[in-house]
């Protein structure tokens, strides 16, 4: 990973100077002032066309891809989905508009420490960002081999699908414990789970079952070995579903 806010800082240096050496000259006379040019210096944007990873505590948690100066997408690390933005850019101040114009999120950006705080609302998040070598922001996946910046699963519903069809519905009621649903509604089992990264040990029925799975962020994958049968579920998150009233849809 490459630091790209070096180059902005050069050039936030460079307009500070110039600034300052224009703060420095005499006054021109009075006849030649143009009182309709602005003296600020014109800030250059911290973000154009490319993939930065934000990460929290060392680990990455979100992507930032921005197609162009004001528009972008976000994907979260753990593989539960994103979401679409514009952004207003003023030097190291950035609004950016998550999912929906209505939506109003303030980001103050720092250069010495390559940080961005982000004020959502009822909470204030700070990332560290760093610059996706040779990333393509129109046509970016999550890496294979990226961790979870937490645990994979918390408090929530996920679908499993087999070849597009989804087969399961995994319920979380919180990191360790949950259900499993299946699809066609012939019935489901409880479970309890370790997570570690991309690497989780369920207990389905009972603490005697032992079912290891591996996934994979850069698919969405979870690879599940069901004693002599191995199966590979593709997970996506299933938005506003609650995990205590989860009723498979219709």
């Amino acid at each position: 990973m490459k630091i790209k806010f070096t180059a902005v800082i050069s050039i936030l240096i460079a307009a500070a100077i110039a600034l300052a050496m224009f703060a420095g000259c005499g006054k021109a006379p009075e006849a030649e002032t143009d009182t309709t040019t602005s003296t600020e210096a014109e800030q250059p944007n911290l973000f154009t066309k490319g993939v930065w990873m934000g990460s929290i505590d060392g680990k990455a948690d979100t992507y930032f891809i921005f197609t162009d100066e004001s528009n972008g997408r976000t994907e979260k690390a753990d593989g539960t989905g994103g979401a679409p933005f514009t952004c207003e850019q003023h030097g190291l101040d950035v609004v950016f508009h998550f999912g929906s114009a209505d939506d109003v999120t303030n980001a103050k950006f720092d250069l010495g420490n390559n940080t961005g705080t982000f004020d959502y609302g009822e909470n204030k998040v700070t990332y560290e960002f760093a610059f996706v070598d040779d990333a393509d922001p129109d046509n970016f996946e999550i890496p294979e081999d990226a961790e979870p910046a937490g645990n994979l699963f918390t408090k929530g519903v996920w679908s499993a699908s087999i070849d597009g069809k989804i087969d399961t519905y995994f319920i979380f009621e919180d990191e360790a414990n949950g259900r499993t649903e299946r699809a066609d509604g012939t019935g489901g089992t409880p479970f309890t789970c370790e997570q570690n990264g991309l690497d989780i040990v369920f207990h389905f029925g009972s603490a005697d079952d032992v079912t290891n799975a591996k996934f994979s962020l850069g698919d969405n994958t979870g690879t599940f070995e069901y004693g002599d049968e191995t199966v590979v579920y593709t997970f996506e998150a299933v938005q506003d579903a609650d995990p205590d009233n989860f009723e498979i849809p219709a």
